[in-house]
């Protein structure tokens, strides 16, 4: 009998400055989290283990095609807590958002408005508790 090589982690796969971010955020079970940014869901999935089945992960991407990939992803792993909303940070609506924190990552050099960004998801959140910026730019 031949074993399966085990998967690693969500939290494997970020690098050392998200996992600090994540760290930053204290997210625990049932948590809600808004993550801007979320691509095809590397970080998403690492929110995800953090705040379990009972919580939310909001994945933001204006990308229809990478939410695409999240959600194909999210299919192999049984995963069903990540909500995907297709749109832009600066304009999103609160409907049906309910975060009590935000994270922000490799977004704001590429956005035209980045203040209206953070303006916006400093609005949506829950409480002012728990609120991470990660703004990183590629070399």
């Amino acid at each position: 009998m031949v074993a399966e090589p085990s998967r690693p982690s969500s939290a494997a796969k970020v690098g050392p400055r998200s996992s600090r971010g994540l760290n930053a955020l204290n997210l625990k079970p049932g948590d809600r989290v808004l993550e801007i940014g979320a691509g095809p869901g590397f970080v998403s999935f690492a929110l995800a283990d953090r705040v379990g089945p009972t919580g939310v992960v909001y994945a933001l991407d204006r990308s229809a095609d990478a939410l695409a990939d999240l959600e194909r992803r999210q299919k192999e792993r049984g995963i069903g807590y990540i909500q995907r909303i297709a749109a832009d940070a600066a304009t999103l609506q609160p409907d049906g958002v309910q975060a009590g924190s935000a994270l922000i990552t490799m977004v704001l050099h590429h956005a035209d408005h980045p203040a209206e960004i953070l303006r916006n998801v400093s609005d949506l959140r829950q409480s002012p508790e728990h609120y991470f910026l990660v703004a990183q730019r590629g070399h």
